[in-house]
């Protein structure tokens, strides 16, 4: 305990110099961006945002688990209601392989919900961007860091310019970038995630096509005279 405690003290003492060395440059000031969007109306934008993405992809796993479905049941039914040995395992196979095929879309959908959100706040962190520069500078400082822990650990109210930065914002229109998105609606959504599917599965077939095509064929038995 005593080990970890002194790297911890160590560690601290090391951001308290670091801090000490950009203040005699300029100085730091702090930011709160959660607060700042808050105030702004962004929050309620990008969460807005977020759930018609979210809206779309559900749709597009509920379709794409539909037609994997759909070729289930077309194996199952092909098989017969008394299959062999044979069928079973080719059931079994088909089940474990499209079951693992929708855990890969998923796994993909959830990727890409992160980086929605995560294209949202890099945005919102752009547009805001200049307003907290202007807001240090007008106190006298030259960086401007968020209100994280651990890196920072305590700070003086002088150095805080949220609520300036928002106010500098607010003049500079950004909340008029920031628009309520149209809500979609299941029906909106579900014809989308057909029409996206229908394409997936036409471009599938076309490269599915084009690599047999450019398979080597097997070569002809040469005739015996």
């Amino acid at each position: 305990m005593k080990i970890v405690f002194r790297l911890a003290f160590l560690f601290l003492s090391t951001v308290l110099l670091l801090a000490q060395a950009q203040a005699q440059s300029g100085g730091v000031a702090i930011l709160n961006i959660d607060k700042a969007a808050e105030a702004l109306g962004v929050d309620r934008v990008v969460n807005a945002e977020m759930a018609n993405v979210e809206k779309q992809v559900n749709a597009q796993l509920a379709i794409r688990q539909e037609n994997l479905q759909a070729q289930m049941d077309g194996v199952t039914s092909a098989a017969g209601e008394n299959p062999d040995d044979a069928k079973k395992r080719e059931i079994l196979a088909t089940n474990q392989q499209l079951n693992q095929q929708f855990n890969q879309t998923k796994s993909r959908a959830g990727q890409g919900l992160q980086a929605a959100r995560t294209a949202l706040v890099n945005r919102f962190r752009a547009d805001f961007q200049p307003y907290a520069l202007e807001a240090a500078k007008a106190e006298g400082l030259d960086i401007v860091m968020f209100n994280r822990a651990p890196a920072l650990y305590t700070w003086a109210d002088k150095v805080e310019i949220t609520d300036s930065a928002v106010e500098l914002a607010k003049k500079g229109g950004l909340p008029d970038k920031w628009t309520m998105p149209v809500p979609v609606t299941d029906d909106q959504a579900r014809d989308k995630a057909i029409s996206d599917e229908n394409k997936r599965l036409a471009e599938k077939a076309k490269a599915d096509t084009k690599e047999k095509k450019a398979a080597p064929k097997e070569a002809k038995p040469a005739k015996a005279e």
